[in-house]
């Protein structure tokens, strides 16, 4: 075009070591090019752009990130854990978003189990309840593995709504389903839409110490009753949602 190349590469670029952590370049490069890497004239990658912009460009210093410590994290804890899910008659109304609540319970248990990594000493089990649960759980807790992750699963179509909403009630059944504390740790997952209505009520059920309690709730916030099931999740090492 007989101009000069606005983005022409220097021969000789300037490079600056800045205390060893940083190299300073002055050249340009096309937006959107951190991460990018910059070589020596050996083909060696010796930094990652990190900042800068026109002709003044930082870059980190590969031999400083190799030197720093890599955290490597803990292996995830295995658990024994009972899915508690509400299949009570007001599981059948709207979600509130144009979905119904049991279909969505029924999504995030089926998700939640398929996630379970199998033959690693996790164990797994199903609960449902409504007017009253068990007295047995839908799915006794044993080891999981691909039968038993299906097993579940299977039996989740077949959870229909009806009747009133014993929470404490599910709590209690799947409690039954675990052995004395100890290694793995316990864990209850409670899927629920509403407050509960019918005995046993939570504060009825005994034996929950040392149990993980996470409640999801499915619904508005004017038919859950937040306060409760944010205090049995807090007082349980858990959350709800």
């Amino acid at each position: 075009t007989g101009i000069d190349d606005p983005y022409e590469v220097p021969e000789n670029p300037d490079v600056e070591i800045e205390g060893g952590q940083k190299i300073g370049v002055n050249l340009d490069v096309a937006g959107g090019s951190s991460g990018s890497g910059l070589f020596d004239t050996s083909g060696r990658i010796i930094g990652v752009l990190s900042s800068g912009w026109g002709c003044d460009l930082g870059y980190s210093a590969t031999a400083i990130m190799l030197n720093d410590p890599i955290l490597i994290p803990d292996p995830p804890t295995e658990r024994r854990v009972m899915v508690v899910l509400d299949r009570s008659g007001s599981m059948s109304e709207s979600a509130g978003d144009g979905k119904i609540k049991i279909e969505e319970a029924r999504k995030a248990a089926e998700l939640f189990v398929s996630l379970l990594r199998e033959s690693t000493g996790n164990e797994a089990g199903l609960v449902s309840f409504a007017t009253t649960a068990g007295p047995a759980a839908d799915a006794a807790l044993s080891p999981v593995d691909a039968a038993k992750k299906q097993q579940i699963i299977n039996l989740l179509p077949g959870l229909t709504p009806g009747g009133r909403t014993t929470i404490g009630g599910g709590l209690d059944v799947a409690r039954t389903e675990f052995p004395l504390p100890g290694a793995p740790p316990r864990a209850i997952l409670l899927l629920t839409d509403g407050m509960e209505n019918e005995p046993p009520m939570i504060s009825d059920v005994a034996g929950l110490d040392q149990i993980d309690i996470t409640a999801i709730g499915f619904g508005t916030e004017s038919n859950l009753d937040g306060p409760r099931l944010t205090d049995l999740a807090q007082t349980h090492d858990g959350f709800y949602k």
